[in-house]
């Protein structure tokens, strides 16, 4: 988990350390993991690079916030779900329905409680009742195994067997499925505000000639841009979504695509704010090579 995230992440409660897997007595009998249904091996195909996977990809084996169960799942919803930083509960049992914190907020946020053992990548299980604030566990279900960490106090998050555990007491699963919504386009609305600043001439000539091998633009590969060179820039951000005009005079959309286009091929990683500098331009040049 990135600093950032932990900075925000304000949970003033305190975490119980859990045992080795040790519940309430309260629980359903033990029972074998229940086995993927065969309706969702098709979805997870198709979400194999969702963030869900790349969550888990990222995270594991790392400590993610204090290494307590329910810091992991908070981190998890905040980053893959987009949930609010604020108003959970940071014990276990506050994320059974009834318990309070995590519950009211995962249920506020179009989450549904389920207790049928189905489950899909990304599903949060409980192993709480809100009638026990003793013991308790929260794991994130990913491909038939439990994502979570301090289990058998193992402060770091790891992948586990469900086989032979006892059930959880059911899961949260966020609205319309477990995989989480694609995010949404940052150039609409556009930014309030906007800039044109061109790269280095050593950068353009190469820009030139990846747009003249993708056979939007005709003219010389000198690194001096006009009107043709921006008219094959607008042509190559349709692959991000623009629907602007080609006219070889940037706008707002243009200079808002051509980040969001370096972003989703090209490796860029900061701000989408329409005001490309040099590692906007560094990203869209990457990406016309990538696509």
């Amino acid at each position: 988990m990135s600093t950032a995230i932990a900075t925000r992440l304000k949970v003033a409660v305190a975490v119980p350390a859990l045992g080795a897997g040790l519940f309430a007595a309260t629980f359903a009998p033990s029972q074998p993991a229940a086995a993927a249904p065969t309706h969702v091996a098709a979805v997870r195909a198709q979400v194999s690079s969702s963030a869900i996977t790349d969550y888990v990809n990222s995270h594991l084996g790392t400590k993610v916030g204090t290494g307590q169960c329910v810091s992991l799942a908070i981190h998890f919803g905040i980053d893959v779900y987009g949930l609010p930083s604020t108003g959970w509960g940071g014990d276990a049992w506050a994320w059974a329905p009834g318990g309070g914190g995590s519950a009211q907020l995962l249920a506020s946020h179009g989450f549904t409680w389920h207790t049928d053992g189905n489950y899909q990548n990304g599903d949060i299980m409980v192993y709480a009742k809100a009638s026990n604030m003793r013991l308790g566990h929260v794991a994130i279900w990913y491909n038939g195994q439990a994502f979570e960490e301090n289990w058998n106090h193992q402060q770091t998050a790891q992948l586990h067997s469900l086989a032979g555990r006892q059930a959880p007491a059911g899961y949260w699963r966020a609205p319309g499925g477990s995989t989480p919504p694609p995010p949404a386009n940052p150039c609409n609305p556009l930014p309030p505000t906007w800039s044109w600043w061109e790269p280095s001439k050593d950068v353009q000539a190469a820009i030139q000639a990846e747009l003249k091998h993708d056979g939007v633009y005709g003219g010389p590969v000198d690194g001096v841009w006009g009107p043709n060179t921006r008219k094959g820039i607008q042509i190559e951000i349709r692959k991000a979504g623009y629907q602007g005009l080609v006219n070889g005079i940037p706008g707002p959309r243009t200079a808002c695509y051509v980040q969001k286009f370096a972003a989703e091929h090209g490796g860029y990683t900061g701000r989408i704010n329409a005001i490309p500098r040099v590692n906007s331009w560094n990203g869209f040049l990457a990406a016309l090579r990538n696509t």
